[in-house]
């Protein structure tokens, strides 16, 4: 069985920057002004960008790979799964579902930005 590599960052906002470590190098003297811990998933884009929970992605069902035809959602941890959650509105209403990297056979999607420095990204 392939191990996942155990990777985290936090953000700081007062740097407004990650900072980078592996579960046994947890960065001393940042608790506070600093995002929970944001987990590797394991998987990398098409550019072979790193994912990370609460990175905003464009993911793409079917080809063509045009932007036009990209979803966009959020890394998300659920059900011990990595997933992407997307938020659509439909006739006012908003519908919250999660799409999952395995399960759903996600194969081409990139990394867009984040949740603690592009959060409009997901408007």
């Amino acid at each position: 069985m392939n191990e996942r590599e155990l990777k985290f960052r936090v953000y700081t906002h007062i740097d407004k920057a990650f900072i980078y470590f592996d579960i046994e190098d947890y960065p001393s003297g940042i608790a506070m002004g600093v995002s929970a811990p944001q987990q590797f998933t394991g998987i990398k884009d098409h550019k072979n960008v790193e994912c990370y929970e609460g990175d905003i992605v464009r993911y793409y069902p079917l080809p063509p790979f045009e932007v036009s035809t990209g979803i966009i959602g959020e890394v998300v941890f659920n059900q011990g799964s990595f997933a992407i959650r997307v938020t659509d509105r439909f006739r006012g209403a908003f519908k919250r579902y999660n799409v999952y990297f395995n399960e759903d056979g996600i194969e081409y999607f990139e990394v867009i930005g984040n949740n603690c420095e592009n959060p409009e990204l997901l408007k």
